[in-house]
């Protein structure tokens, strides 16, 4: 499949995704804080926090499909140049917006020293983790594009397997021996998990029975995590075993999604419609850059001292402002180049 063609349902998985990641963060001040353990804000935040944890996954597993589907993959330095160039100014830039923000809030003077040493230890803001990983991931991919091409389907899942042993299945059999006796050495960075499950669904049929029990398990997976959340938590330190990335639940939640829309997603035969649904698509990335410093600047125009304000009107705000504001960066050339 090659980037110039838009998948629909790929890109309204890209809004769920990054309204998920915009409520998650707008929530997790309440998830992490021991003194409301078991209040109904607790309670609250728990349900939201197991129910929100596939944005991030998700956008791993839409860009494994994407990329590993492209011709452009098997030419490097094509690839290379298409990638890299296209992210790593727009990066540049929001990493700077963001610490010209935090030197106007400490009351410091900008210090480029200081900017290169925040922007080489990804300190500048934490959502930028993601971005950093992406471009890791960017680096890989010509190779990994080699070994998807030899490999077959079955070849595939087992190496999916191989990933996800060390950091998703011996920790969940850790965790329900009770006993911390299973160990084994990350053999790759987890998240690439995600990057060939989304190959192997987007590229691979999923009879209807396989599909109903990951529905199924999808659906279990949030009550697992809400209890499982509770039962391992206290005042002094709430457990976050299951808010981890590569959790058993956040793989089945998140396959369990794709798999929904790809395969039930209502034909949309609006031409205007569908324009949208790219753009906006399109446009996700640009929220992720900037949704946290617009969090941040919300909170001095708005008493969001109720949760349920804080929680839900909050994340609203964020995702309609936000994408208002990156649709008028995407209008404006110089600031499109740039920003996006």
């Amino acid at each position: 499949m090659e980037q110039k063609e838009k998948i629909l349902y790929l890109e309204i998985i890209r809004i769920l995704a990054i309204f998920s990641v915009i409520l998650l963060h707008c929530n997790a001040e309440y998830f992490s804080d021991g003194k409301i353990f078991e209040t109904k804000t607790w309670w609250l935040s728990n349900t939201i926090n197991a129910a929100s944890r596939f944005g991030v996954p998700v956008f791993f597993m839409i860009s494994g499909f994407v990329l590993l589907s492209t011709k452009t993959a098997e030419n490097m330095t094509l690839f290379y140049k298409k990638r890299f160039l296209k992210i790593i100014p727009a990066f540049l830039a929001w990493n700077l917006i963001y610490y010209i923000n935090h030197c106007f809030k400490q009351g410091t003077f900008f210090s480029v020293k200081e900017f290169i040493t925040l922007f080489g230890t990804q300190n500048i803001s934490y959502h930028f983790w993601f971005v950093y990983m992406i471009l890791f991931f960017y680096l890989f991919t010509p190779f990994l594009k080699k070994v998807v091409n030899q490999c077959t389907q079955k070849q595939l899942w087992i190496c999916f397997l191989i990933i996800i042993f060390p950091t998703t299945i011996c920790p969940l059999l850790n965790r329900m021996l009770g006993k911390w006796f299973l160990y084994f050495p990350m053999t790759v960075e987890g998240y690439w998990g995600y990057f060939l499950m989304g190959y192997l669904l987007g590229n691979y049929q999923t009879p209807k029975k396989y599909r109903i029990i990951l529905y199924c398990l999808a659906i279990l997976c949030v009550p697992i995590a809400i209890i499982g959340t509770h039962n391992g938590s206290s005042f002094e330190k709430i457990d976050t075993f299951y808010s981890g990335g590569y959790q058993f639940n956040s793989f089945v939640i998140g396959a369990a999604i794709f798999l929904f829309f790809k395969y039930h997603m209502p034909v949309i035969k609006s031409t205007v419609l569908s324009k949208y649904i790219v753009m906006f698509g399109n446009l996700s990335f640009g929220l992720y850059l900037c949704h946290v410093l617009l969090i941040e600047k919300l909170h001095l125009f708005f008493d969001f001292s109720k949760t349920y304000v804080q929680i839900f009107v909050l994340t609203f705000l964020t995702f309609i402002i936000g994408y208002m504001i990156i649709f008028f960066i995407h209008k404006i050339k110089f600031l499109n180049k740039l920003l996006l």
